[in-house]
């Protein structure tokens, strides 16, 4: 198989790579959105630095984070700015401190009535000693471990998302028939599709985003040519053939392992394979011919000469020793350039 095959059949895996990650990637946000994966991480986040249940409530409640709800959805906010948080804390938590005494010893008092959890007080003394009497820095300094909080809830939200990728890949794979080693195989033996699908990609790797390059009419053209399932599938008849249905087990999980990479890694590969290819494809010269390195003049071809006459080798050297000849008789004295200053 010659280096350019070889190319061409990676650049079109990647375009069906970045096709499928796609179609990953949509069905993951519709999940996500159908069950409020990014308001359920944020109350876990809120939860995990309130440390109670009960102030996790009333914190929710408050009117400044009801506003960021939309009304009558039901489910909490999926991003709550920083500020908005210590405020809104703050206000739920100084609800549960009893009358009297310095700020520190109201919270002391509340982890005794039980009132707020003794990790919570804890971190609210810290706070109000770091922030003496300045209610602003307490603010800050409160929004700081908010925002902290949020970045570990960010994490757990990316780790979920790569598993939940990583099942709807896989369910992508068996329903598209997306076999990795069938595909190559195809492309391998058909080198009309595999140039073919390789100029489309190509070309749509240079769109200006993954979009808008999984949506171009070459996406559809390669699933047509490429996905699906066909009742001569060994996948079928693992009984029948069971090394070709391993084969094509492998060939699947393949597909679904590159499939959760997602899609930015995809056109990425695909941008860097089809600049490969355009640079493999060198320029032909100006002239339209090779040039004579016998002499400074440029020599046509046998089947240019006489009109476009075919001449046999021999007759054409021929031709050209003669001349040699000639320019040699009319011209027996060779130039020699005379120095500067004689």
């Amino acid at each position: 198989m010659s280096g350019s095959a070889v190319l061409d059949i990676a650049l079109c895996l990647s375009f069906v790579y970045l096709a499928l990650s796609l179609v990953c990637s949509a069905l993951n946000e519709l999940l996500a959105n159908l069950l409020a994966l990014r308001a359920k991480t944020l109350a876990e986040g809120v939860r995990a630095l309130l440390r109670d249940d009960g102030l996790v409530e009333d914190f929710f409640a408050h009117p400044l984070v009801g506003s960021l709800m939309r009304p009558g959805s039901g489910r909490g906010p999926s991003y709550i700015p920083s500020r908005t948080f210590a405020v809104a804390a703050l206000d739920a938590i100084g609800k549960r401190f009893p009358d009297g005494g310095t700020l520190v010893e109201r919270i002391e008092a509340a982890r005794r009535a039980r009132r707020i959890d003794a990790g919570t007080a804890r971190a609210l003394k810290a706070l109000v000693r770091d922030a003496g009497r300045d209610v602003r820095k307490m603010r800050r300094n409160l929004g700081r471990g908010f925002d902290d909080t949020m970045d570990r809830a960010s994490g757990w939200y990316r780790r979920r998302t790569q598993h939940a990728i990583g099942g709807i890949a896989l369910v992508v794979t068996l329903v598209a028939n997306a076999d990795t080693l069938a595909i190559a195989n195809q492309l391998y033996r058909d080198a009309g599709l595999r140039a073919a699908l390789a100029a489309s990609a190509t070309e749509a790797a240079g769109a200006p985003s993954a979009a808008d390059a999984g949506a171009s009419p070459a996406a559809g053209a390669a699933a047509d040519a490429l996905l699906g399932w066909g009742s001569e599938d060994a996948a079928l008849r693992p009984l029948a053939d069971p090394l070709g249905f391993a084969a094509r087990l492998a060939g699947l999980l393949f597909t679904a392992v590159a499939a959760s990479l997602g899609a930015p890694f995809w056109f990425d590969t695909l941008s860097r394979l089809a600049r490969l290819r355009g640079a493999g494809s060198l320029p032909a010269p100006s002239g339209g011919s090779e040039p004579d390195t016998r002499g400074g003049n440029a020599a046509r071809p046998p089947e240019e000469e006489d009109g476009g006459e075919a001449l046999d080798e021999a007759e054409w050297l021929g031709r050209l020793d003669a001349e040699a000849a000639e320019e040699a008789v009319a011209d027996p004295a060779p130039r020699v350039p005379v120095p500067a200053g004689r």
